[in-house]
């Protein structure tokens, strides 16, 4: 059976060399036509979106929102000293919840120290686990340390 095509097998380009060395041009395609054709209307398209959401369409409002207003980024005002109790991750994680629950302590503000203590208690578990594998290792190559 003959193959239907004429097609090289294997890698038809040497390395370094192209088989469309002019490349595609950067003009080309549909969204490009489309800014450039905004382009040089863009202070009448952003007009009539906002003059549409204020007439009360609410797709036009959301595009507003969304791509014309930047998101508000949260103000975080200096939260006071958490002390933490000196037990395990879980006693730390009760205290952090309880200080939210207080008002003593902003929602993203403990988020952001319950992945610390997570990431601390995740380090302080390999370190664990490194030691006992240490010990259980040196267990089986006994006394003489031969292996």
């Amino acid at each position: 059976m003959t193959p239907k095509t004429s097609r090289p097998i294997g890698r038809p380009f040497k390395p370094g060399q192209s088989g469309n060395p002019a490349g595609r041009p950067r003009s080309a395609g549909r969204i490009a036509e489309l800014r450039e054709k905004l382009g040089t209307d863009i202070d009448a398209v952003i007009g009539e979106v906002v003059r549409q959401a204020k007439a009360g369409d609410l797709t036009a409002a959301r595009i507003v929102i969304e791509r014309l207003i930047p998101a508000a980024k949260p103000v975080v005002i200096g939260d006071p000293p958490l002390s933490m109790p000196a037990g395990d991750a879980s006693e730390k994680a009760a205290a952090v919840a309880q200080a939210v629950a207080a008002g003593d302590m902003q929602p993203d503000r403990a988020a952001a120290v319950l992945g610390a203590i997570r990431a601390a208690h995740d380090l302080g578990e390999a370190e664990e686990l490194r030691k006992r594998v240490e010990r259980l290792e040196a267990s089986l190559r006994g006394p003489e340390g031969v292996e």
